[in-house]
């Protein structure tokens, strides 16, 4: 019987570190983080208060644009515009999903790259791949601390990838494949996708289907990561993995809440704390 592996425990401890340097700044503004919230959305909702929350117990301050909801794209951009110029602002984030008539690369690309605190823009996209420094997707970098936090090899080690997404599949590939893992990446189109995850010694399942991932799916002694956030019938949130009957073959598996969530929240204000440094280490 495999172990639930924890990212909340992490997460408070980059949190603390993050209060700590805070506290020990003098004379200055607070960081700040804008998050522009175009599409009203229930899930969304919720994961920026809890983002509110645990910006202030920090002492990042965390301000929800969201009265352009019913903008057009021109609007967003031109307001993003207007952030990118305020020097009070170390981050923009951009809350997802967005209007269906809108195209996330214009609205990510709009976002100046030293702000671009989710590492979305092609110029943080571009350092990603070729292994420059910049921001990086807040999810897939929480994946890759987690790992190392538990001193989990990954040099030589077959990873698998369910999900081929921009903001996780795609990152977290070549994140592990930098720590010279071989990676695959499976998605909708992939065949006999089961018997691929199957020799994963590492398997990361960002699908958005409830459950999907069973037992059947899984190595002996594997490390499962569930990126997955869904609602059940009853309206009980689950993973993409089954954890109870994966954790009859796996060695750890991450739960839905208290897992990978928990450090894409840290990893954010980690980033926004980056920007704020270099900022007002320039004087602003």
């Amino acid at each position: 019987m495999g172990e639930i592996l924890y990212g909340n425990e992490l997460a408070n401890r980059i949190k603390e570190d993050i209060k700590y340097k805070l506290d020990s700044v003098t004379g200055k503004r607070e960081p700040r983080l804008a998050i522009i919230y175009a599409l009203e959305d229930e899930g969304s909702t919720s994961y920026l208060m809890g983002l509110k929350k645990a910006g202030a117990a920090v002492g990042i301050e965390v301000n929800v644009c969201s009265e352009f909801s019913e903008e057009t794209e021109k609007g967003v951009i031109d307001r993003i515009n207007e952030l990118n110029m305020d020097d009070e602002v170390d981050g923009i984030m951009i809350a997802l999903p967005l209007p269906t008539n809108y195209k996330v690369q214009n609205i990510a690309n709009a976002v100046d790259d030293s702000k671009d605190v989710d590492g979305l823009c092609e110029k943080n996209v571009g350092r990603l791949y070729t292994k420059q420094e910049g921001f990086r997707p807040c999810t897939p970098l929480g994946i890759l601390h987690l790992i190392k936090a538990n001193n989990i090899e990954l040099e030589g080690k077959e990873v698998v990838i369910v999900g081929r997404s921009n903001s996780v599949g795609k990152p977290v590939a070549q994140l592990l494949l930098d720590e010279n893992a071989t990676v695959t990446i499976c998605h909708s189109k992939t065949k006999n996708i089961k018997e691929i995850c199957q020799r994963a010694d590492v398997l990361v399942v960002a699908i958005g289907k409830g459950h999907f991932v069973t037992s059947e799916w899984i190595k002996k002694d594997a490390i499962v990561i569930d990126v997955g956030v869904n609602s059940n019938e009853e309206g009980k949130l689950i993973g993409d993995v089954d954890t109870e009957d994966v954790l009859k073959v796996a060695k750890w598996v991450t739960p839905v809440t208290k897992g990978v969530g928990a450090l894409t929240t840290a990893m954010l204000l980690k980033n926004v704390y980056t920007s704020y440094e270099r900022r007002i280490g320039n004087g602003l």
